[in-house]
Order: C-alpha cells, then sequence, then structure tokens
C-alpha cells in the first residue's frame, strides 16, 4: 500500500484520537481513609530532612563548650615587606613557534577534510 496524502490523514487523525481517548494522569492522590492520611501527615511532620553527617552531629550544649580564641594579635613592631625583584620581560615578543604550529595544524585539518570530502564524492558518483 503506498503512502499518500489520505494515508498521512488518517495516521494522524488515529494519532490525536489516541492522545485524546487517553486517560489523563490524576492530579490529587488517591482518597484515603482519615485515619490513615493523619498517619501519613504525622509521619511526614516527624521526618528529618537534615543530611546524614547534620543528623549524626552531637549537639553541643553552650555552657560546656570551650571558649573561642580571642581577637587576632598583631606584631608589635611590623617591618614593611621588601619588593620583589621585577623580571623584565620583553611582552611585545611573539611565540613564532606557537602560531607556526598552529598554522600547520590547521593546513592539515583542513587537507584532511579536503581529502575525505573528495573521495567521498568520487565514490558516490561510482556507486549512482
Amino acid at each position: 500500500m503506498p503512502f499518500n496524502s489520505l494515508t498521512a490523514r488518517a495516521l494522524a487523525l488515529g494519532l490525536a484520537a489516541a492522545l485524546v481517548a487517553a486517560p489523563a494522569v490524576p492530579a490529587q492522590p488517591a482518597d484515603m481513609r482519615a485515619s490513615v492520611a493523619q498517619a501519613a501527615a504525622d509521619a511526614q511532620a516527624k521526618q528529618d530532612l537534615r543530611s546524614p553527617d547534620a543528623r549524626d552531629q552531637r549537639t553541643i550544649d553552650p555552657a560546656t563548650r570551650p571558649p573561642l580564641p580571642g581577637p587576632p594579635t598583631w606584631p608589635v613592631d611590623p617591618k614593611p615587606i621588601n619588593q620583589a625583584s621585577t623580571v623584565t620581560a620583553d611582552t611585545d615578543s611573539v611565540n613564532w613557534a606557537t602560531i607556526g604550529l598552529g598554522i600547520a595544524g590547521s593546513l592539515l585539518a583542513v587537507g584532511g577534510l579536503a581529502l575525505l570530502s573528495a573521495r567521498r564524492t568520487q565514490r558516490l558518483r561510482v556507486t549512482v
């Protein structure tokens, strides 16, 4: 049977009918007895949502907690930090080796793509 516009319309109509006729997913939970619902709500309220590490952590009584250290101490006679020796780098120089390798790699990649493209078109001509 050839696939024509009548077949396409019938297929589209069947798909649309299946989508409309499919039962929708209920948006509300299933009905349950009041006692079961109350027990579920209580269980959810008592659920510990902390991470496992936080659940295992022991609570520390503020009265028994060790005191925090005092404010930071500063040296009495601070000395300035000596300036590091500046290295005179020639910032205007160009790394020609990197540029040459980049150009060579680009030409190699473009040449490989051209070779593959030429072989593919040649193979297509032969098989057609």
